[in-house]
C-alpha cells in the first residue's frame, strides 16, 4: 500500500512540459499522423451528431436540434483544422479539451430524448481522457475526470428515478462505464508521465547531469530554431579541459569525476538561462545560447574562465573555442556535429597554442 501511495505521490508532483510531447513527435516525423487522427475523432463526434438528427428518439426541441448541430458544424470544423495546422500551443489545448467535454456533455443530455439510449455515449468520455491524459497535467487530467464522472452519474441518476427501469441493470452499465472513464486514462497518464521521466533521463550524463550529446542533438533544434525579428548572435562553444588525463594519472579518477562535476557546475551557471550545456564526452563540454551581439565577449570569456576555480580540490583550465553566427534570421535546422565543427576547430587552435585559453571564431553576417 505504501507503495502505491508513493507512486502516486511521484505521479501527481512529477514535472509537466507541455511542449515536450509535440517536439518528441515532430522530432520522429509522427505530428501529422497524431493530429491526423485527433482530427478523426473529431470527425466521428461530427458524424454521430449529424446521425442522431435523424433518429425518432433524437433531439426532444427545435433548439436541441440547432445546438447539436452547431456542434456537428464545430466537430467538423476541428477535424479538418487538426491535421493541416501545427500542434497548438498549451492554451488553445486546453480549450480545445473544454469544448470537446462541454460539447459531449450537451450531446449527451440534449441530443436524445431517451436517456437510457444516451448512456453509452458516456463512453467517448474515454478518447476526451486518452488526449489529456498524454498532452496535459495530472490536475487538468484530474478535472476532466471529475467533470466526466459528475455527467455520467447525473444522467444515471436521471435514469434510475424514471418508470420501468431496472435498477441491478442500470447501476452495472454505469459502474462499467465509469471504471473506464477513469482506469484508462489514468493508466496511460502514468505509463506516459514514467516514460518521460525515463526519456529525460537517458538524455542526461550522469555524472555532471548536464545533457549527453543526444540530449544536445534533441534540444538543439528548438534552441536553434527560435524565432526572432532583431539581430541575433548564434554562439556554440566547445570547452575541452586541459591535461585532463595526468589529472586522472596524479589523483585517480574520483578525483577526475570530482573535478568534472564541479566544472560542470559552474558551466551551467555560466550559460544564460535559455542556452545549452552539454558533455560529449570524456573532458569535452559543449554550451549553445543566443545572445546580442555586444555580449558576444562577455558571454564567451564567462563560460571558458568558469572552468577555473583556486578553490577546487583539483584546479584545472581549459581549451575552448566560440563560434559565432550573426544573421537576421534563425538557423536553418542542421546536424549537431556540423553546427559544432567550427568551434571545435577554434578550441584545437587554442590547444595548439599551448591551452588555458579562448579562440573565437565567427561567420558572415547572413546576406552580407
Amino acid at each position: 500500500m505504501d507503495a502505491l501511495l508513493a507512486l502516486v505521490r511521484r505521479w501527481w508532483r512529477a514535472d509537466f512540459d507541455y511542449a515536450w510531447l509535440p517536439a518528441f513527435l515532430d522530432r520522429r516525423g509522427l505530428s501529422r499522423p497524431m493530429r491526423a487522427v485527433v482530427g478523426a475523432w473529431c470527425i466521428i463526434f461530427g458524424i454521430c451528431a449529424v446521425l442522431v438528427q435523424f433518429s425518432e428518439n433524437g433531439p426532444p426541441s427545435t433548439v436541441a436540434q440547432v445546438v447539436i448541430g452547431v456542434l456537428a458544424a464545430s466537430a467538423f470544423y476541428a477535424g479538418a483544422r487538426w491535421p493541416t495546422a501545427p500542434w497548438p500551443p498549451e492554451h488553445r489545448s486546453l480549450w480545445f479539451v473544454c469544448w470537446t467535454d462541454i460539447g459531449m456533455a450537451v450531446a449527451i443530455y440534449f441530443g436524445t430524448a431517451d436517456r437510457l439510449a444516451a448512456l453509452p455515449g458516456c463512453g467517448l468520455f474515454v478518447v476526451i481522457g486518452m488526449y489529456v491524459a498524454v498532452m496535459h497535467s495530472p490536475r487538468t487530467l484530474t478535472i476532466h475526470l471529475a467533470f466526466a464522472l459528475s455527467v455520467c452519474a447525473t444522467l444515471t441518476v436521471s435514469i434510475a428515478v424514471g418508470a420501468h427501469t431496472d435498477i441491478p441493470i442500470l447501476i452495472g452499465r454505469a459502474l462499467i462505464l465509469m471504471g473506464l472513464i477513469v482506469l484508462i486514462p489514468i493508466s496511460l497518464h502514468a505509463g506516459v508521465a514514467f516514460l518521460k521521466e525515463d526519456a529525460r533521463e537517458s538524455l542526461r550524463d550522469p555524472l555532471t547531469d548536464l545533457l549527453n550529446r543526444r540530449g544536445l542533438e534533441f534540444e538543439a533544434q528548438r534552441l536553434l530554431g527560435v524565432p526572432t525579428t532583431e539581430t541575433i548572435a548564434t554562439v556554440v562553444m566547445i570547452v575541452d579541459l586541459d591535461r585532463f588525463k595526468g589529472l586522472n594519472d596524479n589523483h585517480g579518477h574520483a578525483g577526475g569525476d570530482a573535478a568534472l562535476r564541479a566544472v560542470a557546475t559552474r558551466l551551467a551557471r555560466a550559460v544564460p538561462a535559455h542556452g545549452l550545456i552539454g558533455r560529449l564526452g570524456g573532458d569535452e563540454f559543449a554550451a549553445l545560447f543566443l545572445c546580442r551581439t555586444n555580449e558576444f565577449e562577455a558571454r564567451t570569456d564567462a563560460i571558458h574562465n568558469a572552468v577555473h576555480c583556486p578553490g577546487d580540490a583539483v584546479p584545472t583550465t581549459a581549451s575552448s573555442g566560440a563560434w559565432i553566427l550573426v544573421r537576421e534570421d534563425p538557423p536553418v535546422e542542421c546536424a549537431l556535429d556540423d553546427v559544432l565543427a567550427p568551434a571545435d576547430s577554434a578550441m584545437y587552435e587554442a590547444k595548439r597554442a599551448g591551452g588555458n585559453r579562448l579562440v573565437r571564431r565567427s561567420s558572415p553576417r547572413a546576406g552580407a
